[in-house]
């Protein structure tokens, strides 16, 4: 299975006509991105106010005065990867919420066709559509395509495809061409109340993500003056 998973992302990578003319503009964006300094702990967080996908407005400012907030960037609706991500979010946001945190998710794919795949997941968080990429651009997710190509055969990027494709319960949704190409690599914020960055994960390949076990047990630590406690996160997948 994982052989025929990295042989369909070598597909999707493939150096087509077509693709040669776009690698050397993905080339060009992620030389950009890798010398343009990404966001550091401390660095203060650029507010946004915005409406998500079902027409909520969604304000960073007002977000902060009740609770800390998970700011999570993935790639597209359709993405297995993403959908592995999403039902980890979904199965923890209680646990989350719980402990003072706030989710927040970005997609690149338009509101069109990411709201189906919000509803069909009844989905408890605000979800941006984020297709022009602002978002992306002010908090410096990356854009890279040796990662991209790298991720291909990474293996627990293709567990995570194999199950999140498996969650997706045999539905589809739809993909716009130019999504085929995308070289975004997530990335996962934790913005504090004083509207800070207190942690800042830029992922090493697709899939790459801030673990919600680990930032459950630190925040559950701290607040019991560091002793050491093991939180079993809600996966039933």
């Amino acid at each position: 299975m994982s052989k025929l998973l990295a042989l369909f992302f070598c597909v999707l990578f493939s150096t087509s006509p077509l693709f040669a003319q776009e690698e050397a503009i993905f080339v060009s964006e992620a030389k950009e991105t890798k010398e343009h300094p990404r966001l550091n702990v401390g660095d203060k967080a650029s507010s946004f106010r915005i409406k998500d996908v079902r027409g909520n407005n969604v304000s960073l400012v007002k977000i902060l005065k009740k609770n800390k907030l998970l700011l999570v960037f993935l790639r597209h609706a359709w993405c297995p990867v993403c959908n592995y991500r999403t039902h980890e979010l979904l199965e923890n946001y209680t646990n989350l919420k719980k402990h003072g945190y706030e989710v927040v998710v970005v997609y690149e794919s338009n509101a069109a066709n990411l709201l189906p795949y919000v509803k069909d997941l009844n989905l408890p968080y605000p979800i941006i559509s984020d297709p022009e990429g602002k978002l992306y651009q002010t908090y410096k997710v990356e854009y890279s395509l040796a990662k991209a190509q790298a991720s291909r055969t990474n293996k627990k990027m293709l567990a995570h495809y194999q199950k999140g494709n498996k969650l997706f319960g045999g539905k589809k949704y739809k993909k716009e061409k130019k999504e085929e190409r995308s070289t975004i690599i997530p990335a996962d914020f934790i913005i504090c109340k004083a509207k800070k960055i207190e942690i800042a994960h830029y992922g090493e390949y697709i899939g790459d993500h801030l673990s919600v076990k680990n930032l459950l047990e630190q925040t559950i630590s701290t607040s019991h003056g560091g002793a050491e406690h093991k939180v079993k996160t809600n996966v039933r997948f």
